[in-house]
């Protein structure tokens, strides 16, 4: 399992610093920058990090609460491509899903 953490925490740290990489330059006060922010990089960027950690495989026994958490994230996902207010709107769209991810020691995820 610690394997598992420390590679999965490098994937999300990895999609962590280009997101903070790519919204660097965007004005809050520009909905519409930020609405495609949301889709072309957040989404985008968020599922790649779930993609990447199913890759690395599941801890014995975790699979199940493993594959929950990343379901509800894409559930999150999905409701953002269709409609990017829901991640702006809603602070706590993640809020669940961010310590389901903590509590597991995916600590680089659930920011």
């Amino acid at each position: 399992m610690d394997d598992f953490l420390i590679q999965g925490n490098a994937v999300c740290e990895e999609g962590n610093a280009a997101l903070t990489s790519a919204g660097a330059g965007l004005d809050p006060t520009d909905q519409q920058s930020i609405l495609s922010f949301v889709n072309d990089v957040l989404v985008p960027n968020l599922q790649g990090q779930i993609d990447a950690l199913r890759a690395l495989g599941y801890p014995d026994g975790d699979e199940q609460t493993l594959e929950a958490i990343y379901v509800d994230a894409e559930g999150v996902l999905d409701q953002a491509a269709a409609d990017p207010t829901v991640v702006l709107s809603s602070e706590g769209a993640f809020a669940d899903i961010n310590t389901q991810l903590d509590d597991y020691g995916l600590t680089a995820c659930a920011s």
